[in-house]
């Protein structure tokens, strides 16, 4: 992957808010990688906690020299989000020494990769005279769809559609109808064994700005759940120190007998975050899909919170309930249905002791249509405790992590047990792995 080659990067706390940024990384070969960091990357269960499917467009030049290489990035300030009035940005530089598995940082943010609490400070910035270069980006385009079959007809299908987007200095409001996504990546090609679904990381352009707000540790909105996309239109940004992200959209599955049976659905989301004090962040998500032609609502929301304690320790919350109202059987009243779900989490993310544990409950009834939400009908607890240490001599690498977790369903019956020790040793230039897994 990108991350095992030699990299520099830079990130950028433009709204000083000490919680959240971008970050921009380039290798020898110029490859390009840029990120949003929401809420320092806490409550992600990847280790680096970043959202890599935010695309910004910039540019970035290398030079190999004998004994190292040098790069210049060039970022627009339109592709940032940034407070007008503000005139001082977080900022930290990062070098990713592979051969020597080291990391090298400007500012002393501990042991923590995402401490941007403690990036250091640009000051005497002249915003305002800023040229960010924004104005209204209108992208309109046209497929045609020829066909022919054997006893019909010659048919041409056309599709017109548009794409409008005003940047403003701290917000972005889309809006599209009939998009054309045929230029996005597909997604790689692979076989999934496990009974957990795998997911896929966001790649259409309408949902990537302001997409990483709805990323909370239950994910009750998933915007690759919008499938065959009509039209939509959507709001994210900041508006005095609170992040706000608003979406509604029409659409239909991309199944043609599944389409048939439910037609069109209109999802509307809302996401809303703030920070009490240096500490404590707080957010509130929602989301409601409405298909007319079943009569049905259905949808989830509730509160989360992030809390830093001292010596890196963070606890991460989240508590959310669904409901789901349809029509009942042969004519009767239209009734409700609801449940609930919530995670309590604590972790400690540092280079040399990593630890964490979490206890989950999805009630028995608890689902989220428009979200990702794996194990459905799952309560227990999960732990996992990590330790790595270089050392200069003939004994250089010690790597041990223990993990485990205990599931049930509603009725207490044991549905998942698992335990894994990994250990690496590394002696000059032998290692050593031992791994047993039950």
């Amino acid at each position: 992957g990108f991350y095992s080659d030699d990299h520099v990067g830079v990130y950028l706390d433009t709204f000083f808010d000490k919680r959240n940024a971008y970050a921009f990384f380039a290798n020898p070969l110029a490859t390009q990688r840029d990120m949003r960091i929401i809420n320092e990357g806490l409550g992600q269960q990847s280790r680096r906690g970043g959202d890599t499917s935010w695309d910004a467009t910039w540019e970035v030049q290398t030079e190999r020299l004998a004994d190292r290489w040098t790069a210049e990035m060039a970022i627009p300030f339109s592709e940032l989000r940034f407070d007008p009035k503000g005139d001082v940005w977080g900022i930290n530089f990062w070098r990713g020494v592979e051969m020597n598995e080291e990391d090298i940082t400007w500012a002393d943010i501990g042991a923590r990769q995402y401490n941007i609490s403690r990036f250091g400070a640009l000051h005497g910035l002249d915003i305002s005279k800023l040229d960010s270069g924004r104005g209204l980006l209108v992208t309109p385009y046209t497929t045609l769809s020829p066909r022919k079959l054997s006893g019909e007809d010659f048919e041409v299908s056309p599709k017109v559609g548009i794409d409008l987007r005003y940047p403003l200095t701290s917000m972005t409001a889309d809006v599209t109808i009939n998009p054309d996504f045929a230029q996005i990546e597909a997604d790689p090609a692979e076989v999934n064994l496990s009974d957990v679904e795998r997911r896929f990381a966001e790649k259409r352009p309408f949902f990537l700005e302001g997409g990483g707000l709805y990323r909370t540790p239950i994910e009750v909105f998933y915007t690759r759940r919008v499938q065959d996309l009509e039209t939509g239109a959507k709001l994210a940004g900041r508006i005095g120190g609170q992040d706000v992200a608003l979406m509604t959209v029409q659409a239909t599955p991309f199944e043609e007998a599944e389409a048939e049976r439910e037609g069109q659905s209109n999802v509307t989301a809302a996401r809303y975050q703030r920070n009490l004090g240096a500490r404590l962040g707080v957010g509130f998500v929602g989301v409601n899909k409405y298909t007319p032609d079943l009569d049905r609502n259905h949808g989830a929301g509730g509160a989360d919170f992030t809390l830093r304690l001292p010596h890196d320790v963070n606890m991460v919350g989240q508590a959310v309930g669904n409901w789901t109202r349809e029509p009942g059987q042969e004519g009767s009243d239209i009734g409700w249905e609801t449940d609930r779900a919530f995670l309590i989490q604590g972790e400690r993310r540092a280079n040399t002791l990593r630890a964490g544990a979490r206890y989950f409950d999805t009630g028995r009834n608890f689902d989220s249509e428009p979200g990702f939400i794996p194990r459905l009908n799952r309560r227990g607890p999960g732990a996992s405790v990590e330790y790595r240490r270089q050392f200069e001599g003939p004994l250089n690498r010690v790597s041990a992590e223990v993990s485990g977790q205990r599931l049930t369903d509603g009725d207490g019956v044991l549905t998942e047990e698992s335990a894994e020790l990994d250990f690496s040793l590394g002696v000059s230039n032998f290692f050593l792995f031992f791994g047993p897994e039950r």
